[in-house]
């Protein structure tokens, strides 16, 4: 039988300083390819210039190791889940992370994050349709 796998998707501000963004984003990736890795958690991470938005996919213990780890990371903000639950295989072949700043993804994130407020549906899933294209993950 194969290992239960779990998904997490979440977004979050930014707390990393407009002075040290690039060595700071530098390092961010960086440790988290290894921490990813090490895990093995896949998915994709997106930056926005203001907003944190990832999709990770992995054992359950090894997820929950790592969503507590942003959750208590001081580089976010007002961590959100957009969505999660268990799959049945996965659809992100490795971790990838995009960290050049988009009002575009900006934007989809700001309307994710009022879809949450107002108990709408559609930023949400036009955000996690966002994950999904840039970490081509399989449907």
């Amino acid at each position: 039988m194969a290992d239960a796998l779990e998904f997490w998707s979440y977004v979050s501000t930014s707390q990393l300083l407009e002075e040290t963004l690039p060595s700071a984003l530098n390092d961010l990736v960086t440790a988290a390819q290894l921490k990813n890795e090490r895990l093995a958690v896949t998915g994709v991470l997106l930056f926005t210039g203001a907003h944190f938005t990832q999709y990770l996919e992995g054992a359950p213990k090894e997820l929950r190791e790592l969503r507590q780890a942003i959750e208590t990371d001081d580089r976010h903000r007002d961590v959100t889940t957009l969505s999660q639950g268990k799959i049945s295989g996965r659809s992100a072949k490795q971790w990838l992370a995009y960290v050049q700043p988009s009002v575009y993804l900006d934007t989809a994130v700001r309307q994710a994050m009022s879809s949450l407020k107002t108990g709408s549906s559609a930023g949400v899933h036009k955000l996690l349709a966002i994950l999904q294209e840039f970490g081509h993950l399989k449907n």
